[in-house]
């Protein structure tokens, strides 16, 4: 009832050139599907860049529209509990958005004095960088006019010369009172936004020039409003 059949089992070999070729081709499958995963990790890293660079730019922005609601404040009371509350919630945003900036800068500039090769690997991260550090100080600036204001609207005008040195120490300490400086970061950027080179060099200028030791009443309008950085231009806010 059953079928047997024999065969005979030969040895077979390939030749070298077909099992080099058969690896290769194994080691090639392997290599694309690592680099697959290497871009999506990549995207999801970006993505995750994106949206923490958007929260810390948030947070300026929230403390600026806080300081317009608590500004309307009927009852002194609630008026200067919200103000104190929005005062610090600007510090925070400033502290995180200068120690990012920080970091940026030092990349920008560790990777701009490399080979013209090396920079064409490494040009999309420097660019994102560099756009990265102009968003911060149009923030950064925001943030300290957040808290200064805060602070003349309560009539503190002590905190508010803290605040100006905390914001001069800043600048001297990145260099930001050097037109150069600024230039390198918008150079690096894969978008140039020269206007706020221009409008930085002016608050830079004012900023370092101030004489904390001298009354601050008169000046704080001034020093805060004058020149507004705008991201997307427009009038300067009041």
């Amino acid at each position: 009832k059953n079928i047997v059949k024999q065969v005979r089992l030969e040895d077979m070999t390939f030749s070298p050139n077909l099992t080099q070729a058969l690896n290769n081709l194994s080691v090639h499958a392997t290599m694309a599907q690592i680099l697959d995963e290497i871009e999506f990790i990549g995207d999801a890293i970006r993505g995750i860049h994106i949206e923490l660079q958007n929260d810390r730019l948030a947070m300026a922005d929230s403390a600026r529209d806080k300081l317009f609601q608590a500004r309307r404040i009927q009852d002194s009371k609630l008026r200067e509990t919200a103000l104190l509350a929005v005062i610090g919630a600007a510090t925070d945003a400033k502290r995180a958005l200068m120690r990012n900036f920080a970091q940026n800068l030092l990349y920008i500039r560790q990777h701009s004095n490399e080979s013209d090769f090396k920079q064409i690997f490494k040009k999309s991260d420097t660019a994102t960088k560099a756009t990265d550090a102009l968003q911060a100080l149009v923030a950064i600036t925001s943030a300290v006019q957040t808290e200064c204001e805060g602070y003349a609207i309560l009539g503190e005008y002590e905190p508010c010369k803290i605040c100006l040195e905390e914001f001069k120490s800043f600048i001297v300490d990145n260099g930001l009172e050097k037109r150069d400086t600024l230039l390198l970061i918008n150079e690096s950027a894969s978008v140039k936004k020269i206007d706020i080179v221009n409008q930085f060099c002016d608050v830079s200028k004012r900023i370092t020039s101030f004489d904390t030791s001298s009354q601050i009443e008169m000046q704080v309008h001034e020093l805060l409003t004058a020149n507004d950085i705008e991201e997307n231009g427009g009038e300067s806010d009041e």
